[in-house]
């Protein structure tokens, strides 16, 4: 018995003879207990998002009982370090950053439930109507309960789309990379859609906006201004010497503050899919997987529009100012480096395999990318985006000899 089996019969998602949307063939049913378990999740999670992010006292709570219940979730039902290991190092990266669990209680909430409910969703086809009109409503009454606001309580319906669109590219087996871009265009527009709806309800406009990001600009400003450590000598070291030097940092990182979201969106929704994919495994699905869903290579396209936003980001004006175009490139081949790494990363382990020596060189590996992790994942970038160019024009050149 392969260990799919073992995971088959002894994981949560347990049962017999069930009719999926991949193929009308007989395989491994989902409960109609574990299906409740995970809609509740859902609904419980999205309904409690708009607590966690705007009411302090009572998040504090419930974020450490949705963090605890959301790892105990994780672990009875996929027991696979590639899954577990991850979410474990996002949690604590986040803890660290951030200084509150509230994130924690987010990041994990939004793993389980869009994790666990797009895989529901892709195998249980005929049965959908409970889950993609009755579970939103059931959000958002349970969140204006405890909210009393119609506005607010419009961010408990952020989660359905996500997992309504990648539920739909699982069940046609889709290609990954594909399957995450349009789960996280599903959330950025259903994002929008909440704030629109929220800035409509409190009367409060565009404003709303440029207030909130003004002031957590001078709030970053002013943090870093005043953040010092005390050397050997007992005197203070501040990180920058002036607030006009803290600002200048502060606005440069805010120019690329849209491909700073989108990359932390992609690699959350990348975990979620994993975790999908996982589920999908473990009930016996496997054989229905294809290859293009476990893997991530971009077209040669991404690698040449990566090479040329990344050329134009370098001009700069007479006085040495970067402008506007510069900054609009700058943000597109941070876009692209995400999938760009991981096609750099895939490309640098299929030489390793080939390697009598691989063993060594993949211990190796994690030490130097420690020491020297900056230079050496931007390096994996270019070699990622220069592997799809070459790995494109020796396919075109064998396809024309062919000819």
């Amino acid at each position: 018995m392969d260990r799919t089996d073992k995971n088959t019969q002894n994981g949560f998602f347990n049962s017999e003879n069930f009719n999926t949307g991949f193929n009308k063939q007989k395989v491994n049913s989902i409960p109609v207990l574990s299906k409740i378990v995970v809609y509740m999740t859902v609904v419980i999670f999205s309904a409690y998002i708009p607590v966690l992010m705007f009411y302090e006292m009572t998040a504090n709570v419930m974020a450490i009982l949705i963090t605890v219940v959301c790892a105990v979730f994780l672990f009875l039902t996929v027991r696979r370090i590639d899954v577990l290991l991850p979410a474990l190092l996002v949690s604590l990266l986040l803890v660290s950053v951030t200084g509150s669990i509230t994130v924690t209680a987010l990041f994990l909430g939004f793993l389980v439930a869009v994790g666990a409910a797009s895989f529901v969703f892709s195998a249980d086809t005929g049965k959908n109507l409970f889950f993609t009109i009755i579970m939103p409503v059931m959000s958002y009454f349970l969140s204006f309960a405890m909210t009393r606001d119609f506005g607010l309580s419009a961010i408990s319906l952020t989660v359905y789309p996500v997992i309504l669109v990648q539920g739909f590219m699982l069940r046609r087996r889709k290609d990954k990379l594909a399957t995450i871009y349009s789960a996280l265009a599903a959330s950025v527009a259903t994002l929008a859609l909440a704030l629109a709806v929220y800035m409509i309800g409190t009367n409060s406009g565009i404003s709303f906006i440029t207030d909130f990001i003004a002031q957590i600009r001078q709030q970053a400003a002013n943090a870093l201004a005043e953040y010092h450590v005390t050397d050997m000598f007992g005197e203070s070291v501040y990180l920058f010497d002036s607030l006009t030097n803290a600002q200048a940092y502060v606005d440069s990182l805010f120019n690329i503050l849209p491909a700073l979201i989108f990359i932390a969106m992609f690699l959350i929704i990348l975990l979620t899919y994993n975790y999908s994919v996982a589920l999908t495994q473990s009930m016996g699905y496997a054989q229905r997987l294809r290859s293009n869903m476990l893997i991530i290579k971009p077209g040669v396209s991404a690698a040449a529009v990566f090479f040329a936003a990344f050329a134009i980001s370098l001009t700069t004006d007479s006085t040495g100012n970067v402008l506007y175009p510069s900054t609009v490139a700058q943000n597109i081949y941070l876009i692209l480096s995400p999938s760009l790494f991981i096609a750099g990363m895939s490309f640098i382990m299929s030489l390793i395999k080939k390697s009598r020596r691989g063993f060594w060189i993949l211990i190796l590996i994690p030490i130097v990318l420690f020491s020297l992790y900056s230079i050496l994942i931007a390096a994996l970038v270019f070699i990622g985006a220069a592997y799809l160019i070459i790995d494109y024009a020796g396919k075109w050149a064998s396809a024309n000899e062919r000819k």
